[in-house]
């Protein structure tokens, strides 16, 4: 909508709200941001988040409630519920691409869990149980308000997630024979579906039914609200989905420790074949004479991303150019340090965005150890072939890339010795968002939709 607003649309927003009542919320920040859009885009999500719950609701923490969203959106902008089962809108439901056997390495109170798959689901137990702990500091008038709003989406969102996580884990016990742990996560899954209809049946009896038929525990009778088929002895045999792997033994766990602290020249080192940066996270930045890098807090598939000014008045400026070589380009560096040896491979993740106006795309340039910039262009993001441009495309069409919030584009390095490494990436147009960085050698395992951070 700045975007917009910065192209002079200064007269009409127009907003569909067919699907009102889960939206109050959306709903409001919009119509502030209409009423005001240079006030309220100063705004970040965090300092939005709490003036709505302190409006809202007087007597609760409203920074812990704040915390609740904000982990809540970030675990929805990697996948959304209604897409867990790795579906579109209405095909046939797939095992998820959350790797069970890596990259669990994040602690959730406290403790490691095995792959992805165990750690997305205890940072949404986490989640879910802030938000039932702040639930009953509410006095009873606000207690029907806090579950339409905050409870609702929060415990729904965590349920959908268990259902399909702990049925993806019924066919790697399957797999590994074991039959005591099916059983278990099986019932775990459909225990998470029983959870649902509950909650539903509980919002649209709030208040002696004032809200009732609002919400719909399937809505649009989408196959990704039924519940899955988990496995049975019999699907020992059924192969594993290719993102499921633990990656080739020289690429394991063991791996982590080939780089010693003392040798480390960047805070970003090669693991498990990877290294994995979040974008904002650079280690120097070269801003323009018309604007500077911006870090978007809380957007982003990892936690922040970075652009480089704002699109929309970048757009309207007259084009300056570079008058003492690509020095004074725009710029931001990674550091990082590899083990391994052979070739290498850029995976960048940008924001799916269309390009600001029909007078630019979303080019930008990619430069590894002072070499020459390797020109790349997002703009294919939208068609089927894919984000970057020549050969190198992932092939991701746009609602593939909006389904995972990550236009990807691929490069081939070619050889990289062991040591340390600079990879830059230069601005050419407004509105391309970086989001992660993940250089992987062959036989690295597969995440979705970013490894953590290998730091």
């Amino acid at each position: 909508m700045t975007k917009a607003y910065d192209h002079g649309a200064r007269k009409y927003w127009i907003l569909n709200v067919g699907d009102l009542k889960p939206a109050e919320m959306d709903i409001d920040y919009f119509m502030q941001l209409a009423s005001d859009e240079p006030r309220m885009a100063k705004v970040g999500q965090r300092e939005f988040l709490e003036r709505w719950a302190a409006e809202q609701f007087p007597p609760a923490d409203a920074t812990a409630i704040a915390d609740v969203m904000t982990r809540y959106y970030a675990l929805n902008f990697i996948r959304k519920p209604e897409f867990m089962g790795f579906n579109g809108y209405n095909d046939a439901i797939r095992r998820t691409e959350f790797n069970p056997d890596a990259w669990g390495i994040a602690k959730v109170e406290g403790e490691d869990h095995r792959g992805q798959n165990s750690t997305r689901m205890a940072e949404w137990a986490r989640v879910r149980d802030e938000q039932q702990a702040i639930a009953k500091t509410l006095t009873p008038q606000y207690a029907s308000a806090f579950f339409e709003l905050v409870g609702y989406p929060v415990e729904g969102s965590a349920a959908m997630n268990e259902k399909f996580l702990a049925t993806d884990l019924t066919y790697l016990d399957a797999h590994e024979h074991k039959d005591a742990a099916m059983a278990v996560d099986a019932a775990r899954a459909h225990a998470e579906y029983d959870r649902i209809q509950t909650l539903t049946a509980k919002y649209n009896s709030l208040e002696g039914g004032k809200w009732d038929g609002m919400m719909s525990a399937a809505p649009r009778e989408r196959h990704v609200f039924e519940m899955p088929r988990t496995a049975t002895a019999v699907d020992a045999d059924t192969p594993l989905p290719a993102s499921w792997s633990a990656g080739t033994p020289a690429c394991g766990a063991a791996a982590d420790s080939v780089v010693q602290p003392r040798q480390l020249a960047s805070a970003f080192v090669e693991q498990r074949c990877t290294v994995s940066i979040n974008a904002a996270h650079f280690a120097r930045k070269h801003d323009g004479t018309r604007a500077h890098w911006e870090v978007l807090r809380d957007l982003g598939i990892s936690g922040d991303s970075v652009a480089y000014g704002s699109a929309g008045l970048l757009a309207n400026a007259d084009v300056a150019t570079a008058t003492s070589g690509p020095q004074d380009v725009p710029s931001l560096e990674y550091d990082f340090t590899t083990s391994g040896v052979g070739p290498a491979t850029l995976t960048l993740h940008l924001l799916p965005t269309f390009p600001v106006d029909s007078e630019h795309k979303l080019r930008y340039a990619v430069a590894l150890d002072g070499g020459a910039p390797m020109e790349r262009d997002a703009s294919g993001s939208s068609s089927a072939k894919g984000a970057g441009a020549g050969d190198g495309p992932s092939g991701a069409s746009w609602a593939a890339n909006v389904l995972r919030n990550s236009a990807i584009d691929t490069l081939a390095l070619g050889d990289l010795a062991p040591g340390k490494h600079t990879l830059r990436l230069q601005y050419r147009d407004p509105g391309v968002v970086f989001e992660h960085i993940v250089v992987t050698f062959a036989g690295a395992p597969p995440a979705y939709p970013v490894p953590p951070e290998t730091r």
